[in-house]
């Protein structure tokens, strides 16, 4: 099937849009999954999520839109291969790290169903750097806002003097809310999968290494909700699957 990009009559003026300063920030173009594909994919996402509000604003579909007035799109992989030339294995990849580093939101399926993809929801730059400051060459251009930042400390070998920030304390939003629930939940599952195969060892080695000597994951708070991403990323890249819920 044609797509839309390929059509005779589409309009040659449209472009994506590009937060510039994605593409000075060490945690994004350092990391093996990111570079400036995983920039690509994040434009390609936003562009989706803006039509999604434009069909609401101009034709009132709301089709796009969830119960709580949220916007999201549909950016499967075949789309991504369709419209960006990004390839199956890097687009996972990409969607891993944005996911990890809280620039886009979304929950697995459970079952994976034909023809139907997962709702991505999406952080704007701008929001997220307030949140997680911007990281570049080394050095902090600016600071991150909370203690909770996107903190890949292969990656961040200085870390920010939170004294400066004069930081205050803020209620965690909703979507922050939503993915610690989503995080603990699908975590905990994971963690009886290290139980039964007698790999306890292995977990609480990933745990201590995000959380430090002695910390148990079900005692994180949504504070922790940045290192909590990473520590979740580290156990899935082990196991892929859904288990029943224990207590780790």
């Amino acid at each position: 099937m044609t797509i839309y990009l390929k059509e005779s009559n589409f309009d040659q003026s449209k472009f994506y849009q590009t937060p510039k300063t994605m593409f000075i920030d060490d945690r994004i173009m350092n990391d093996k999954r990111g570079e400036h594909n995983a920039v690509l994919l994040y434009m390609g996402i936003m562009d989706k999520v803006e039509l999604s509000k434009s069909k609401y604003k101009r034709e009132k579909d709301a089709s796009f839109m969830d119960l709580k007035g949220k916007f999201f799109c549909t950016f499967p992989c075949n789309t991504a291969r369709k419209e960006l030339r990004i390839k199956r294995g890097k687009y996972y990849q990409h969607k891993a790290l944005l996911r990890e580093a809280g620039l886009i939101h979304y929950e697995e399926q459970k079952m994976k169903q034909e023809g139907e993809a997962s709702r991505i929801y999406i952080t704007s730059w701008a929001d997220w750097v307030k949140q997680n400051g911007l990281y570049s060459d080394g050095k902090w251009i600016v600071q991150p806002s909370s203690k909770a930042f996107y903190n890949p400390k292969h990656i961040v070998t200085v870390q920010p003097t939170f004294e400066e920030i004069n930081e205050v304390d803020q209620e965690p939003t909703e979507e922050n809310l939503k993915e610690y629930e989503s995080i603990m939940s699908e975590a905990k599952s994971l963690g009886v999968k290290f139980h039964k195969f007698k790999r306890i060892d292995e977990l609480n080695t990933i745990v201590e290494k995000h959380l430090g000597v002695g910390k148990r994951f079900i005692n994180s708070t949504v504070e922790d909700l940045s290192v909590l991403r990473l520590c979740y990323e580290e156990m899935k890249r082990n196991f892929h699957y859904e288990t029943e819920m224990s207590d780790f």
